[in-house]
């Protein structure tokens, strides 16, 4: 999903053949006691039923019914047994270097430096943004060189493509993420510290190697700034306004279960009125998941999202394992991603986002990390 645009699609192909080589070995009694036991199916069985409901009524993103469906046939039918084989570090590893690989051939394939990938830069920008942090994570918390050497290479394998993804959101947001986490490694230990110097130094490379694209977007938001304190609000973050602006309207509209694909309609009306510019009517979605969802799917969409985000740290309050906390630092980059761009209405995104906290959730019961014992986070 994260190397070609249509790698989405090819998700519902490996599900298929990952549920009959299931049912071929272990049979049927896993699925039953999966359906049974497992909460976090239920919310995925719950998010399906309404994605299908929806996309029969008034129109649903196709991308994030697939990524639904998918997600709950995928759990539903893999084994307990397993549970304990998957291995996130090795994950997140695999994705450093997948960033990477695949900033490189925009580079030198498609001669793309910007924000025209072939896969939408923001989804993406989220996707790595969340390995870096988990990246970040392990190496604050490694106790060996050549272990912090490896996971120091592959948070700074992360940050050149989130540099040329461009995304300021995302930018935001993981800037927020280093500093909460800097900070509270640095309560638990205080030898911690002494990783920043090579961190900061090293992290000056790929920085430097952006540098146009970070000038380039920092003097567009100045300029944006100023064009909005003139009443201009035709900008990218002035449509991002208007955007919640004509939100703010149109959840009243229908509030229980949203407007669906009509939300383009009211939009016209309301840019008839004078209430929003025009040149936001033909955007598919607000620039806020939780504005997004209360618009076009309602309170009820908005309380699955809601769920999506709150049953994990729910969970995570009772279960103890090595990966509940790197998955805690990726919730909040989805998290803060949400106040400025859409990461569950995008599939590549949304099947990560699923596939961390369910691991973090049911795989990897093994003893918490002997220096994190004393945090909660």
């Amino acid at each position: 999903m994260f190397l070609y645009p249509n790698g989405k699609k090819a998700m519902v192909a490996i599900v298929l053949i990952a549920a009959i080589t299931s049912l071929y070995k272990y049979g049927i009694n896993h699925i039953k006691d999966n359906l049974k036991n497992n909460k976090f199916i239920w919310l995925l069985a719950a998010s399906s039923i309404f994605a299908i409901l929806a996309d029969s009524y008034y129109g649903y993103s196709a991308s994030q019914l697939r990524a639904f469906v998918s997600l709950f046939v995928y759990f539903s039918i893999l084994p307990a047994q397993l549970n304990s084989k998957i291995e996130l570090k090795s994950l997140t590893l695999t994705g450093a270097a997948t960033s990477l690989i695949y900033l490189l051939i925009q580079m030198l394939v498609y001669d793309n430096y910007g924000r025209t990938w072939t896969i939408n830069p923001l989804p993406y920008a989220t996707f790595i943004c969340s390995i870096a942090i988990m990246s970040l994570y392990f190496l604050l918390h490694s106790n060996s060189f050549k272990q912090r050497a490896l996971w120091l290479i592959a948070f700074i394998t992360t940050l050149l493509p989130i540099f040329y993804s461009q995304a300021r959101g995302l930018w935001l947001a993981l800037s927020v993420a280093i500093l909460l986490l800097v900070i509270k490694s640095f309560i638990n230990n205080k030898k911690s510290i002494l990783l920043l110097i090579p961190l900061i130094l090293v992290t000056a490379i790929p920085t430097y190697l952006a540098s146009d694209k970070i000038t380039q977007r920092i003097e567009q938001t100045i300029s944006e700034t100023k064009q909005i304190s003139a009443a201009n609000l035709n900008t990218s973050i002035g449509m991002r306004l208007q955007m919640w602006k004509a939100a703010l309207y149109l959840s009243t509209e229908s509030p229980i279960i949203g407007v669906g694909d009509k939300h383009i309609a009211y939009k016209k009306e309301l840019a008839e009125q004078g209430i929003i510019s025009s040149s936001i009517i033909h955007y598919s979605h607000y620039h806020n998941q939780f504005l997004n969802e209360l618009v076009k799917y309602g309170v009820i969409g908005l309380l699955l999202l809601l769920f999506s985000i709150f049953l994990p740290i729910y969970y995570y309050l009772k279960v103890e394992n090595q990966y509940k906390r790197p998955a805690i630092w990726v919730l909040l980059i989805f998290l803060i991603a949400s106040l400025t761009d859409v990461p569950f209405q995008h599939a590549q995104p949304i099947t990560f986002y699923f596939i961390v906290m369910y691991i973090a959730l049911y795989a990897a019961p093994a003893p918490l990390i002997k220096r994190e014992t004393s945090s909660t986070f």
